[in-house]
């Protein structure tokens, strides 16, 4: 006879069977979508499994895996750094991969953390930048092969990057009247309007990542889109460049480096900041 728990077991096990089940009948009947499951226990034991053979691309479903591994790797408590070095005249901003330096919800984190840079370049009296270093070497920019090509430029398939503002991607407003952009994008990338408007808002780029085309709808009515920029380690660069060139603080030089390159000058920890609504600024006089 069967005990009460393995009876109960064994229940539980087939009433997930039926649902998995259930549930792939119901996409299966969708010509365009593909479905490969294997589901298995951390000790290999096999729960159930539907073309397990079939190599798809896990797509949005690799977000449940790498959170997984990162709550388990790094804890709960663990947050994503970003730190600004100085030297003289010369700044280094070295990513940590934090994500959040864009809006969320009703906060704009990609402006606090310009605001607290300009504070801190203030307070060390630095009103000239000769150098401005990115250093995005903390995560390496290789997509997988069997990505698609065709969303290149769709916002939800951003570069990767250790330092991105926005995601790396760039929100394309419409008012009515004008076109407006999330976040700022101009002077380091020109803006073209294409003559002929068209019925949805659209752009695209141009001049590997210098010219954003945008083409307004007829209806004068708002509308926002979003794309993924071409690189987004330099979008970060050109952004932080015409955040501080436009608070008044001169940039003479913008390096996309690697951390060799400027970690052998002498640097002052000058800002940390750590992802979502955490900063802690370090005041240094100027040198």
């Amino acid at each position: 006879m069967l005990g009460p728990v393995l009876v109960c077991t064994i229940s539980v096990l087939a009433s997930f069977q039926q649902s998995l089940e259930s549930m792939i009948s119901d996409v299966d009947n969708e010509r365009a979508i593909e479905v490969s499951v294997l589901v298995e226990t951390l000790d290999g034991e096999l729960l159930f499994q539907h073309l397990p053979q079939r190599q798809l691309v896990l797509a949005s479903n690799t977000k449940l895996f790498t959170t997984a591994a990162a709550i388990i790797e790094l804890g709960e408590e663990f947050r994503w750094h970003t730190r600004v070095f100085k030297s003289n005249n010369d700044l280094a901003i070295v990513g940590g991969g934090d994500p959040s330096i864009t809006k969320l919800n009703d906060q704009d984190f990609a402006q606090k953390f310009v605001t607290d840079l300009l504070q801190s370049l203030r307070a060390a009296n630095v009103v000239q930048i000769d150098n401005l270093y990115i250093d995005a070497s903390f995560f390496d920019e290789q997509r997988h092969s069997l990505w698609p090509l065709e969303h290149t430029y769709d916002y939800f398939c951003a570069p990767p990057s250790a330092l991105s503002v926005a995601s790396s991607s760039v929100e394309v407003g419409y008012d009515g009247k004008n076109a407006i952009f999330y976040p700022r994008i101009e002077p380091s990338i020109a803006v073209a309007t294409y003559g002929k408007p068209s019925k949805f808002l659209s752009a695209w780029w141009a001049d590997n990542g210098q010219t954003l085309w945008v083409r307004l709808p007829f209806e004068k009515q708002q509308a926002v889109a979003k794309y993924a920029v071409p690189d987004g380690v330099q979008f970060f660069g050109w952004w932080v460049r015409d955040e501080l060139q436009a608070a008044g603080i001169n940039v003479r030089q913008l390096v996309l480096s690697k951390k060799p390159q400027w970690a052998k000058i002498q640097t002052t920890l000058l800002l940390e900041a750590k992802n979502t609504s955490r900063a802690t600024a370090r005041i240094t006089p100027a040198d």
